[in-house]
């Protein structure tokens, strides 16, 4: 996991050959409100997912982990808060891996929080699993899915 200012962005694209256009497709659409749901770009390896609504707090938190992408989440407006642990450590699987979904899904309870303040994004590697949205504020963000390969 890393967590950083959107302006400090470029950091990071060495890490990944397609984090330099998810991150233009991120600042580009950062004030549009795009509608929630998915928003496909012009890369086929990188899709936009606007998501937004209240956090669901830290009470029956559900974990979540993915094999085919790299998670960005982008907090536009709010206070998002997502939680971590080690993908290797997680024993309570509520759902086996979904493929078509590129979805597993864990009881675990994280073992750390992060505050994303709007402009913050925090990379979510398959070796992370996480729970977004486990503050009490209404949030808008904008979630980068980047393949892997």
């Amino acid at each position: 996991m890393i967590v950083d200012q959107l302006e400090n962005a470029e950091r990071y694209y060495a890490l990944h050959p397609a984090f330099a256009p998810a991150f233009d497709f991120l600042r580009q659409q950062y004030n549009n409100h795009l509608e929630s749901g998915r928003h496909d770009t012009d890369d086929d390896g990188i899709y936009i997912m606007a998501v937004s609504g209240d956090g669901n707090g830290r009470n029956d938190i559900i974990m979540e982990a993915h094999q085919k992408f790299i998670d960005i989440h982008l907090t536009v407006e709010g206070l998002e808060e997502i939680g971590w642990k080690p993908r290797a450590q997680c024993e309570q699987r509520q759902t086996e891996y979904d493929a078509e979904g590129d979805c597993e899904l864990f009881k675990d309870e994280p073992i750390s929080f992060t505050a994303l303040p709007p402009g913050t994004f925090a990379i979510y590697f398959p070796e992370d699993a996480h729970a977004p949205m486990t503050g009490q504020d209404e949030v808008r963000k904008l979630v980068a899915k980047v393949a892997v390969d």
